[in-house]
């Protein structure tokens, strides 16, 4: 595949930020004027995808009353492992939300083995954080409680935002679902839950847990927990 560099001549929006990533110091100053650019360009910068396996892991123990150097640490000891395991997987870490996070694995040729490579990444992650845990409770800081969902389905992702900032990032009724069942690991005493989407997609050994009316999802449904 040519370097962007060798398409810059075909490209005129290439070729403006080849230039302009060169002129310009300030990155704040770049960046603004690059949504400008993609926006009289009339450049689509949203797709759809089909079958995208989506992880939402969200913390659900920590206190409001921690001091904010203990509030910060606990936070950075929890995404840190939850990022390797998703990036060594080949997942994809869109953005942390307060004390949560949203990452997908583009779907490639075989969805099982992506849903699979998703699995593994959560698994990968709870490894590391009862790690984690031993070593919070030995020093008597507080343990990280929290819940981990993977569901796969059809999301749009794109560049979405004002002229002056943009976020890269996935929307629609997939990732609201997701959401959903990971608000209901602390109910069912479950680290991890998968939706019966991704669990017929991937193949995954797992038990049914039950079907679950879930807040702002039409339908009652079902979730389970590998086994």
């Amino acid at each position: 595949m040519p370097s962007l560099a060798a398409r810059d001549e075909t490209n005129p929006v290439i070729h403006w930020l080849m230039t302009e990533a060169r002129r310009r110091i300030d990155p704040n100053e770049f960046l603004e004027a690059f949504a400008h650019e993609l926006r009289a360009a009339d450049v689509d910068v949203s797709r759809i995808t089909t079958g995208v396996p989506i992880l939402h892991p969200q913390i659900f123990s920590f206190s409001g009353l921690l001091p904010r150097d203990q509030l910060i640490d606990l936070l950075n000891s929890y995404f840190g492992p939850m990022c390797d395991a998703v990036a060594e997987a080949g997942g994809e870490i869109l953005k942390f939300i307060g004390d949560a996070m949203l990452a997908t694995f583009p779907i490639g040729a075989d969805a099982a083995q992506t849903c699979a490579a998703a699995l593994n990444a959560a698994e990968r992650a709870q490894a590391a954080l009862a790690d984690e845990n031993g070593r919070r409770e030995s020093a008597g800081r507080p343990r990280i409680d929290y819940g981990l969902a993977l569901h796969v389905g059809d999301v749009m992702y794109g560049n979405i935002g004002s002229d002056t900032r943009l976020d890269f990032t996935v929307i629609g009724p997939a990732v609201n679902l997701t959401a959903r069942i990971e608000s209901m690991c602390r109910q069912l005493a479950r680290q991890l839950l998968l939706s019966a989407d991704f669990v017929e997609a991937g193949g995954i050994a797992a038990r049914s847990l039950g079907a679950f009316s879930l807040k702002g999802v039409g339908a009652d449904q079902e979730i389970f927990a590998p086994i």
